[in-house]
């Protein structure tokens, strides 16, 4: 049951909460200034997303041509495993065709490397035959 006093503690209790109400606009100025700066940044940002929104337009058209491109280059590489098969044939052919072709030019080397001292002898031999034929008197001198 109430208090019979109670309805003097009114007036108290009044002031108690006009208090509280004065301290709770106090901080209603702050928040204003911080409710306009937010303001000003909502607008700055939606001003970036329109010019994010006409910079990303192009976008949708430019995928679907580069997946146009890249239907086209996979098409080009299909036949490449394939490409890269005949080709692997045909180098095997060719190295079975070669080998026999190196134990040749080996022989080859080696005769023309013996052929340096054969050709220094024929052109010894050739001097001497000259000088020889220089002493016949029917040869001119030349």
């Amino acid at each position: 049951m109430p208090s019979v006093l109670a309805p003097f503690s009114i007036p108290l209790r009044l002031l108690n909460d006009v208090r509280s109400i004065a301290d709770s606009l106090a901080a209603l100025p702050a928040l204003i200034d911080e409710l306009v700066t937010l303001s000003g940044r909502l607008g700055a940002m939606q001003e970036d997303l329109r010019g994010l929104r006409e910079e990303l337009l192009p976008l949708p058209a430019s995928i679907t041509q580069m997946g146009g491109e890249l239907g086209g280059l996979r098409g080009d590489f299909a036949s490449l495993p394939g490409t890269i098969d005949r080709l692997a044939v045909d180098l095997g052919e060719v190295l079975v065709n070669v080998r026999p072709m190196d134990t040749d030019l080996s022989k080859v080397e080696t005769a023309v490397r013996a052929l340096g001292p054969q050709l220094a002898s024929i052109r010894d031999e050739l001097d001497r035959l000259r000088e020889d034929l220089s002493r016949l008197p029917f040869i001119g001198k030349s």
